[in-house]
C-alpha cells in the first residue's frame, strides 16, 4: 500500500472510534439526561450559548468538567486535528465527533441539578416577552 493509502485509512479508523465513542457516551446516558438534552434542544441557539456560558462560569461546577468546553475550543481552534481540514467531509467529520464526545462527557459528568436549575432559568427568560 502507498503512504496516502495508510494515511487514510487511519483517518477513517480515528472517525469510527471517535462516532463509536459518541454512540457509546450517548447510549450510556440516564433518561434524565436524555430529557435535558431536549430542554437544551427547544432552546433558541442564543439561548444555547448562554447556558454554556453560565455553566462554564458556574462555580458549583467542578473544574475539570468546566475545562472540557475549554479543552474544545482549544482543540478546534488548532491547526492540527485528528483529521486535517482540508480534506473534504473526512475533516468535518472527525471535528464533528469531538464535539459529540465533548458535550456528551460534560453532560456526563456535570452535575445535573446545576444544569437543570440553568436550563430553568433561560426557559423563564425566553418565555418572558421582551419590552
Amino acid at each position: 500500500m502507498e503512504w496516502w493509502q495508510y494515511a487514510l485509512l487511519s483517518m477513517l479508523i480515528a472517525i469510527a472510534v471517535l462516532a463509536l465513542a459518541a454512540l457509546i457516551v450517548w447510549r450510556t446516558a440516564s433518561g434524565r439526561t436524555k430529557a435535558l438534552a431536549g430542554r437544551v434542544k427547544s432552546l433558541p441557539w442564543r439561548a444555547r450559548f448562554e447556558l454554556a456560558s453560565r455553566l462554564v462560569a458556574d462555580e458549583r461546577m467542578p473544574l475539570s468538567v468546566r475545562a472540557i468546553p475549554a479543552l474544545l475550543v482549544l482543540y478546534l481552534a488548532m491547526p492540527l486535528d485528528i483529521v486535517p481540514d482540508f480534506i473534504p467531509v473526512l475533516g468535518q467529520l472527525d471535528d464533528i465527533a469531538v464535539v459529540i464526545v465533548a458535550v456528551g462527557l460534560f453532560a456526563r459528568f456535570a452535575p445535573v441539578r446545576i444544569i437543570e436549575e440553568h436550563i430553568a432559568r433561560l426557559e423563564s427568560q425566553a418565555a418572558q416577552p421582551e419590552i
